[in-house]
C-alpha cells in the first residue's frame, strides 16, 4: 500500500512540474531563431518540434512546427540550416 501511495505522489509531482514548464512557443523564442542557424541550435531553444514534414516539391528541406496555445512557429530548414521562419497566430 505504501508503494502505491509513493507512486501516486511521484506522479502528481511530475505532472505538476511538466505543467509549470509552459510552452516554448513565445515571441522571444521566435526572435532568437536566426536565418542560417543549425537545426540543433533551434532544438536547443525550442525543444523537439510537434511535427515535421518534407518541404518543397523536390523535398530539399524540412518544415518543423512548434504548436502553442496562441500561435505556431514554423521553421523551414535546408541542409539542416534555417532558411525561413514564420509566426502563425491561431
Amino acid at each position: 500500500m505504501r508503494y502505491i501511495i509513493r507512486l501516486a505522489v511521484l506522479f502528481v509531482i511530475s505532472f505538476g512540474l511538466v505543467a509549470c514548464m509552459g510552452s516554448t512557443v513565445s515571441k522571444s523564442n521566435f526572435e532568437r531563431i536566426e536565418i542560417g542557424m543549425t537545426d540543433t541550435k533551434v532544438n536547443d531553444i525550442m525543444g523537439e518540434p510537434n511535427r515535421t514534414k518534407a518541404a518543397g516539391v523536390t523535398a530539399l528541406g524540412v518544415e518543423a512546427y512548434w504548436e502553442g496555445d496562441k500561435a505556431t512557429i514554423k521553421v523551414q530548414f535546408v541542409d539542416r540550416l534555417v532558411y525561413r521562419k514564420e509566426w502563425i497566430d491561431k
